[in-house]
């Protein structure tokens, strides 16, 4: 994907919204719709997320593609660097959507559903 078109991640997701202006700001709250969770982006600013049920805004945008056979899990947001997206093998899950519970041993008293991002 490191050809300038565009990469799978939230924020080209039907289900992604912002919650504060300016959305591209990294002080932006983003957060999915979908599942009803904040998206962790300060903390995880460098990967790309994206979960089981991306779905893009518009056919020009990518698509989950090889990616989604490594994606097992509904309810799981993944991560992985945007050079590593032809290596689905490096996906790493970062977040259980459901129980807002983050699974890369982030702090437990940090809660998704409070909104820090």
């Amino acid at each position: 994907m490191a050809n300038g078109k565009g990469t799978v991640d939230c924020r080209y997701c039907k289900h992604h919204w912002f919650h504060r202006d300016p959305p591209d700001s990294l002080t932006a709250q983003m957060m999915c719709g979908l599942w009803k969770v904040a998206v962790p982006r300060m903390r995880y600013g460098a990967l790309n997320m994206f979960c089981r049920s991306y779905e893009p805004v518009s056919v020009a945008a990518p698509a989950l593609g090889r990616l989604a056979q490594q994606m097992q899990d509904d309810g799981i947001l993944y991560g992985i660097f945007y050079n590593d997206l032809a290596r689905s093998d490096l996906l790493k899950r970062i977040l259980d959507l459901k129980t807002k519970k983050f699974l890369d041993g982030h702090p437990d008293d940090w809660k998704a559903e409070h909104g820090y991002t």
